[in-house]
């Protein structure tokens, strides 16, 4: 006996965990294989036959099957063999079935990453990003506070953070996608970090993905260890987001100091970090003269310097201010400035070579005011 049955979108046709009755014959529409959030595969031929292994071997349905469409499928009643039986040219049908299934799921391995990190995540079930090239950090820290530091400070640099508050969540999230870093809190066991460490760099997907430690301020024993077994990075709590944000991209071997600049209404906004240790400061100075290239190289002349976040105005800050202003003297482009700080600081910032010219506000807002009341 036959029916055919209609399936609205999303809608679940088969369920993980049950022993099959039947099969089913697509007619319209397509179907996503699903299992534990991940799509295995699509099957988007008419004719396909779906269903039919779980009452053929007689095991419990390992995967859903999910309308990705609307859908219209017809339902065989008859137990899969009975309908060999009867009809021996339908064998043929179902080993071309299964066939395209097999190839279709090996080339979604194939494709891995270039298609959908491997396989491709379920977004009724996670909420993952569709952009491969997002960058996605995965967040292993049982304390909810730091948890959500870290998420904000992901969120800021537009990355897309993902939590697990248990090693076992970690790996089972590794084996089925693909992160830009890891952050591992060593506040638990030092054996449970370390192994959930070592299970990371097993893994296929993890393998080669840079791994930070959270380490608390002041545990020199538990530091020297991470960075005996090779943690890529470390981030201390409590966490300083300047210092976390470019310990994070030098494990992701990205530009720091993309942090600190951004293009905007044709102008370069150009903000200081409220922290000034020698390796921030270093790898800002590093990429000061690439970011003046490509502003110059986009026509834009207008800059706002931003200190007003500053908890001081400390020989390293004034130093990095300083070599931006001679940069830009370098270039034979007239550009306006204007600094955003404490107006009782301008004759020290003004001080400065290639500072003598610009303007100092108080805000951001006034700072664009003074730049479109300019004229190039």
């Amino acid at each position: 006996m036959k029916n055919l049955i209609s399936f609205k979108k999303n809608e679940i046709i088969l369920k993980d965990g049950e022993i099959g009755e039947g099969f089913y014959i697509l007619e319209e529409g397509e179907l996503s294989v699903v299992r534990d959030g991940l799509v295995l595969n699509e099957i988007s031929q008419k004719g396909a036959i779906f269903g039919e292994l779980s009452g053929l071997l007689k095991y419990k349905r390992k995967a859903s099957i999910r309308a990705k469409t609307d859908v219209k499928a017809i339902h065989i009643e008859k137990s899969l063999e009975s309908v060999v039986a009867q009809n021996p040219n339908f064998a043929v049908k179902l080993i071309r079935s299964l066939g395209r299934r097999l190839y279709t799921m090996n080339e979604l391995v194939i494709e891995g990453n270039q298609r959908n990190n491997i396989l491709d995540g379920d977004h009724q079930d996670e909420s993952f990003s569709e952009d491969d090239e997002q960058v996605k950090v995965l967040i292993d820290e049982d304390k909810p506070m730091v948890l959500n530091q870290l998420k904000d400070l992901c969120e800021a640099n537009k990355w897309q953070p993902t939590e697990a508050t248990d090693s076992e969540r970690a790996l089972d999230l590794c084996k089925k996608l693909s992160f830009s870093a890891i952050i591992i809190s060593c506040s638990l066991e030092s054996d449970s970090t370390l192994s959930l460490r070592r299970k990371l760099k097993t893994s296929a997907l993890s393998k080669n993905t840079p791994v930070v430690g959270l380490v608390v301020q002041g545990d020199k024993d538990m530091e020297n260890i991470a960075q005996e077994v090779g943690f890529d990075q470390i981030i201390h709590k409590p966490i300083n987001d300047d210092l976390a944000s470019t310990s994070l991209y030098r494990a992701m071997n990205l530009d720091s100091s993309a942090q600190y600049f951004k293009l905007m209404e044709e102008v370069l906004y150009f903000k200081i970090p409220r922290s000034s240790s020698t390796n921030l400061i270093s790898d800002i100075k590093a990429n000061l003269k690439p970011r003046i290239v490509s502003t110059v190289n986009a026509g834009i002349g207008k800059i706002i310097v931003d200190v007003s976040e500053l908890n001081e105005m400390g020989e390293g800050t004034l130093d990095l201010v300083g070599e931006f202003a001679e940069y830009l003297e370098d270039y034979n482009f007239s550009f306006q400035v204007v600094l955003i700080g404490d107006t009782k600081d301008r004759e020290s910032w003004l001080n400065l070579d290639g500072c003598e010219n610009w303007d100092v506000c108080e805000s951001f807002d006034s700072a664009m005011e003074k730049l479109s009341a300019k004229k190039m």
